[in-house]
């Protein structure tokens, strides 16, 4: 997306997607900090929000600040996961895939897809750590509290 108002419609969906599932039971919330081997390389940190709508099923909103090689960045995320253990106490693999709207240098929205490790996701919290691909080789590591 190259059009300012595309930037703004996929924006929209992205803050949409957290309030749209706001009435489900299970909420999430984290710290995460995401980098992208886009041109130059991005690093952005904060807040993440999550909602789990079935048992497999988490949708996450992520929004962060940072840097793109020496500017000022930004990085909105919505992503849903899929988990193949949700109720561990160990170890939890996890499938997502979602878009992005990021910004620095310049405004680019991406598709995002990824697979990820959680500490404990059917407990009261745990780390987790991401590899997949999203303004380039995308990789993220966090905190999650259930």
């Amino acid at each position: 997306m190259t059009s300012t108002w595309g930037s703004v419609a996929l924006a929209g969906v992205l803050l949409a997607v957290p309030s749209a599932a706001a009435a489900q039971r299970a909420h999430e919330l984290g710290l995460q900090v995401i980098a992208t081997a886009d041109d130059p390389v991005a690093v952005v940190a904060g807040p993440s929000a999550g909602i789990r709508v079935e048992r497999r099923v988490r949708l996450v909103g992520t929004a962060g600040l940072g840097l793109q090689g020496g500017d000022l960045a930004w990085r909105l995320e919505g992503v849903a996961h899929f988990h193949l253990r949700p109720n561990s106490h160990a170890v939890g693999v996890y499938g997502g895939a979602g878009l992005a709207l990021a910004g620095g240098a310049r405004t680019q929205g991406y598709l995002v897809v990824l697979l990820g490790v959680e500490t404990s996701p059917g407990g009261s919290g745990g780390w987790t750590v991401e590899v997949g691909f999203g303004g380039g080789f995308r990789t993220a590591v966090g905190y999650r509290w259930h």
